[in-house]
């Protein structure tokens, strides 16, 4: 019996340290891969700063069950080692953030291939995905599950400890057994 209820536990407390291992090992990778995101290496190509001019805004509807947004993109006309170059963004802009025609802006291109730029302003690049969590958020997160998994497996332990020693010392049942001499008088 007691070697039933320790197999018992182990087997249960094992498995909960596997799945918080494996919650622990995605929270990991998130953060070695918030470290080393791609985003920093996508702007770092970026590493030439121009001014450029809004010279052209095309106007789109995008439409979804609801309702029906206007979006904005932009062509942007700037200069970079001696050549003039007229691109679109393939960026989109909402109705508050527009730019008005003739605006100047600074945007960044990549010395390598001039006409590749992105708009700071319109552009997510550079900036963080609002859907991945920091660092030290992943970090409270591993600290929250290892510390789930170690009371849960501190509760099974103390489960177990009760099982063991119940098994050790049975209770008596309650069973009413009179006294000898009492049945003896009953009998006569």
């Amino acid at each position: 019996m007691n070697e039933k209820i320790v197999k018992d536990f182990k087997t249960k407390a094992v498995i909960i340290a596997i799945i918080a291992a494996v919650l622990i090992t995605f929270d990991v990778i998130g953060i070695v891969k918030e470290l080393t995101s791609e985003e920093t290496d996508e702007k770092a190509r970026y590493s030439e700063s121009v001014t450029a001019t809004v010279s052209k805004e095309d106007e789109l509807w995008a439409t979804n069950s609801k309702n029906i947004d206007i979006i904005f993109k932009y062509t942007y006309d700037y200069s970079f080692g001696g050549k003039d170059y007229s691109r679109r963004s393939y960026d989109e802009v909402d109705e508050k953030n527009r730019y008005k025609i003739g605006q100047i802006v600074k945007i960044y291109i990549d010395p390598d291939s001039p006409e590749d730029f992105y708009d700071p302003m319109t552009s997510d690049i550079g900036k963080k995905s609002s859907i991945s969590a920091s660092p030290t958020k992943r970090i409270v997160s591993i600290g929250f599950v290892a510390a789930l998994a170690a009371v849960i497996i501190i509760v099974l332990h103390k489960n177990m400890k009760k099982k063991l020693a119940s098994a050790e010392s049975p209770e008596a049942p309650d069973i009413y057994v009179p006294e000898q001499d009492n049945i003896d008088d009953q009998v006569q």
